[in-house]
């Protein structure tokens, strides 16, 4: 409801002191006004500008949702092109990178800014086509080359489409401006096995460990190393130490160094048969140090994934609608939909008494931190999408984007059935387990309601 006891000239200076604290970084004090005006009754004159404004600073303070629905309303309201162009990056902050390449190319003319060109080439780059990323950021490295970090993922761009020696020059050239830089080391780290230098690169990755370096990407980039080195122990035990200690970056310009760890053995696997196979091994011996994890945190938990990987597999190979990979990659998904759990309070999976709000809210966590863990690794790219919506419900009540119906991932409706199933039929400090026919009729009770119809026969198939 509008508060009109706020006038006009209160809203207008209101707005001009929420412009001028944003400018200065007062992020909350700035959007604490901003909030006041919105619940005010906003002239028809000032609305694209207050939405627009608070558009932006929801971005900046990381509440996407709310900033895209603030750019829509300017973009309807036949505000600035530029609201698209933001639009664009929320989206790409929200992962959605193809309707963000949708949303530019509905601009009646090309824009040339940085934060256009920012949002081209992220989107770019994660849609596959590198090559149209490199060109939007070596336009981005023309006009700011200060801008170290969009100059890093300038070089992921080149490693993908095998531009190997402009992606060493562009890292040389970062490193006279900070010989320092974790990443640019990391990265040149990484070009060295394009050259079979292996050891070369453990030794470097080691020394800059040993300098106290102890970065999620750090230790990913010696695990890995160390695989395609033939040192599968050693990379499994360093992997596992790594995960346990740190929280991974889930921004594309924060975490750079993340994006090179599949993408390099991507990029070689495409071009050799024999590292194909070494890849394929090299996941599955990921999935395995995940599923160590989970049951280091909780012998349970790690019992609970794989009972839902074989749930969500023997459900998946009746299904006619999916493919050999698909099912695999389901298989895959169920096993670690819940790694983002090993950041959880030990209290919560011994806690006898019902869950507060509090824990309730940290469980919904789950699912985006387990985003945030694999999001690096190219090849888990398929298995990213069901993991993240796997807490969607059919009729749109679900999270993290309240998807409904069909808009769901079919594997994803798969695996919230195979992910429930698996819950209500094992014991836990707060319930006893029913019987699998039991808990069929229970999952039948809540279809077209929290579950999809279609899926649900795929269980009935399994248990019969």
């Amino acid at each position: 409801m509008a508060d009109k006891t706020i006038n006009l000239t209160d809203i207008e200076k209101l707005l001009e002191d929420a412009e001028m604290d944003m400018f200065c970084g007062e992020l909350y004090s700035s959007a604490n006004m901003l909030k006041r005006i919105i619940r005010s009754d906003i002239p028809e004159h000032l609305k694209n500008r207050i939405y627009y404004q608070t558009g932006i600073l929801l971005k900046k303070l990381g509440d996407y949702q709310d900033s895209l629905s603030c750019f829509d309303s300017v973009i309807n309201n036949g505000g600035p092109d530029e609201a698209i162009i933001y639009k664009a990056s929320v989206l790409n902050c929200l992962g959605n990178y193809r309707e963000a390449m949708v949303t530019l190319s509905s601009l009646q003319k090309q824009y040339d800014n940085e934060l256009y060109w920012e949002t081209f080439a992220v989107a770019s780059l994660e849609t596959g086509c590198p090559s149209d990323s490199a060109k939007a950021l070596l336009n981005l490295k023309r006009t700011n080359p200060e801008n170290l970090s969009l100059r890093k993922l300038l070089t992921i761009a080149l490693i993908r489409i095998g531009n190997y020696n402009g992606a060493e020059r562009e890292i040389e050239e970062i490193l006279d401006i900070d010989a320092n830089d974790l990443e640019a080391n990391l990265i040149l780290t990484w070009l060295s096995l394009f050259s079979e230098k292996e050891d070369e690169a453990i030794e470097k990755l080691d020394f800059l460990f040993e300098k106290g370096n102890t970065e999620p990407e750090l230790n990913f980039a010696r695990a890995s190393i160390n695989y395609l080195a033939g040192e599968d122990d050693a990379a499994r035990k360093i992997m596992i130490d790594g995960t346990k200690k740190v929280r991974f970056h889930n921004n594309i310009k924060d975490g750079v160094t993340l994006q090179i760890i599949s993408s390099a053995m991507t990029s070689v696997a495409s071009e050799n048969s024999t590292i194909e196979k070494e890849l394929e091994s090299f996941k599955e011996q990921v999935v395995k140090s995940f599923l160590s994890m989970l049951t280091e945190k909780n012998c349970f938990l790690g019992d609970k994934c794989r009972q839902v990987s074989e749930t969500a597999y023997l459900m998946a190979k009746y299904s006619e609608d999916l493919s050999r990979d698909e099912k695999e990659d389901l298989k895959i998904a169920g096993a670690i939909c819940n790694l983002g759990m090993i950041y959880l309070p030990d209290i919560i999976f011994t806690k006898v008494t019902p869950l507060s709000s509090a824990e309730k809210d940290l469980i919904k966590q789950h699912a985006t931190s387990t985003v945030a863990i694999l999001k690096p690794f190219t090849f888990f790219k398929n298995i990213i999408e069901l993991i993240k919506y796997h807490h969607e419900k059919y009729d749109g009540s679900g999270y993290p984007a309240k998807l409904k119906g069909e808009d769901i991932p079919f594997g994803a409706r798969i695996l919230a059935i195979a992910d429930f199933f698996v819950d209500i039929t094992n014991d836990s400090p707060r319930q006893q387990g029913i019987p699998p026919t039991s808990a069929v009729r229970t999952i039948q009770t809540l279809t077209g309601s929290f579950f999809c119809p279609k899926a649900l026969e795929l269980l009935k198939k399994v248990y019969r």
